[in-house]
């Protein structure tokens, strides 16, 4: 990936976006996913999946890199940048009334009255089943 701070790109999920001033186009680079990847990243998730379900997910996958790609060659010089419709901040953003609220500190449950309906605790955590066997 290119230095941004030379560069003045910020990255995010494959699409350049300039620092004001810059006009340079972007160097896009392709990426493609393999089997290796997808064995990887299910792994992580503690799936397993089958060879046709792996497959499936490296072929949608790398669809999926292939239009981003297809997205960087578009021409957006005269396209003005967008921000977030329910944020704060940005320029030109939009609070929608009844979307967010102050945020006030509020009681909460003790620990005592957490614990209380638990099927099993020690007396001061949960205690849960193992789930994970690695």
């Amino acid at each position: 990936m290119p230095d941004t701070q030379k560069q003045g790109q910020l990255w995010i999920i494959g699409f350049p976006r300039y620092a004001s001033g810059l006009q340079k186009k972007a160097k896009c680079f392709s990426m493609k996913i393999t089997d290796q990847d997808v064995v990887y990243v299910a792994d992580l998730a503690n799936l397993e999946l089958t060879v046709q379900e792996r497959e499936r997910m490296v072929r949608d996958l790398n669809s999926i890199l292939d239009y981003i790609d297809r997205l960087n060659e578009l021409n957006t010089r005269n396209v003005s940048p967008m921000a977030q419709t329910f944020t704060e901040a940005g320029a030109g953003s939009v609070q929608a009334p009844g979307v967010l609220r102050e945020d006030e500190p509020q009681p909460s449950l003790s620990q005592d009255n957490a614990l209380s309906n638990a099927p099993d605790s020690d007396g001061e955590f949960f205690k849960v089943p193992k789930v994970l066997e690695k």
